[in-house]
């Protein structure tokens, strides 16, 4: 369903990235406590302990799923709060769990999900959504952003 993706590349007034997944979430809040979120690709530092994981078996929880780690969305949040930093990661929210995507099948039914959330690496994050108003909040929140023509960052 996500047909317009934004990169965002904000920085501080020091120069270093201003963007975390924490200020992303509230932007999709409204919309997102009523999906299926998943956890497809991870590369993060942080203390997941709420969730009952370390960082690295979370990682490996990951890795072996073929559909990432599901979560709800008060999980995904204490996720949020709980990284330091996120270096690259794919985490999507779809309505109905049998539409999440396999991590082997994301870059081809990604467009399945309502919200695709895309870290490229600690400084750039790539937001799709299926709801035009959600771009649009995403388009006056950020600073630094571009049109992406597709979700797998083809300019």
């Amino acid at each position: 369903m996500p047909g317009t993706t934004i990169e965002i590349k904000d920085r501080n007034d020091e120069g270093l990235p201003a963007v975390e997944l924490g200020d992303i979430l509230p932007l999709v809040e409204e919309q997102g406590r009523s999906l299926k979120w998943a956890i497809l690709n991870l590369y993060a530092v942080g203390n997941p302990h709420r969730l009952g994981r370390t960082m690295r078996e979370l990682g490996e929880e990951v890795s072996r799923s073929p559909h990432g780690v599901l979560l709800n969305w008060d999980e995904l949040e204490e996720f949020s709060r709980s990284v330091f930093q996120i270096m690259d990661a794919v985490i999507v929210g779809c309505r109905d769990v049998d539409c999440l995507p396999r991590k082997d099948e994301v870059e081809q039914r990604d467009g399945d999900c309502e919200i695709v959330i895309r870290a490229i690496d600690a400084s750039r994050w790539r937001l799709s959504a299926a709801d035009d108003s959600m771009m649009s909040r995403f388009r006056h929140v950020f600073r630094d952003w571009s049109m992406v023509s597709d979700q797998h960052g083809e300019s």
